[in-house]
């Protein structure tokens, strides 16, 4: 789906729970799963329009996030 059609309808990915954020914070250690760094990183469900989980979120940083 293009993002505009997201912006305009709110039909984007879905917002991952604090608890699971907490969770998956702890799991990857505060770093990028990718490339390792504790710096500008966020929980991702890397799965396109998939419902986050613990299996499909990983903590990025924004530079591995736009590789996806």
């Amino acid at each position: 789906m293009p993002r505009w059609l997201d912006d305009m309808t709110n039909a984007g990915e879905p917002g991952i729970p604090q608890m699971l954020r907490d969770a998956v914070w702890e799991r990857d250690e505060g770093q990028c799963t990718k490339c390792g760094t504790a710096e500008d990183i966020d929980a991702y469900c890397v799965v396109p329009y998939g419902m986050p989980t613990e299996k499909t979120t990983k903590l990025l940083c924004k530079a591995c996030k736009r590789l996806l």
